[in-house]
């Protein structure tokens, strides 16, 4: 008797699918917070150009930058894609 393929197959698949999406989305986030760790260092050595990196690790936000003021804008502004983000959650749009 020939078994066809059920329900949970198909989901044990998407499961396997799923977890190697999820590993490579967590390889692009760390390799992006790197890459901002590099060219915030290679911009602070050569240059007058101010550069700054921003965004959130879970619900942590964080932030790099060459230079005081830019640091700060960058934080403001995390801080507020937070808030717009909490109020959209809170009101059920996201």
């Amino acid at each position: 008797m020939r078994k066809e393929k059920g329900a949970s197959e198909n989901r044990f698949l998407f499961f396997i699918l799923q977890d190697s999406f999820m590993d490579s989305v967590v390889i692009a986030g760390i390799s992006l917070i790197i890459i901002g760790f590099v060219v915030i260092a290679l911009a602070s050595f050569g240059s007058d150009a101010k550069i700054g990196v921003g965004g959130f690790i879970g619900p942590i936000p964080f932030g790099w930058a060459n230079d005081t003021e830019t640091l700060e804008w960058i934080m403001v502004a995390t801080i507020i894609i937070a808030v717009v983000f909490l109020i959209l959650v809170l009101r059920g749009f996201v």
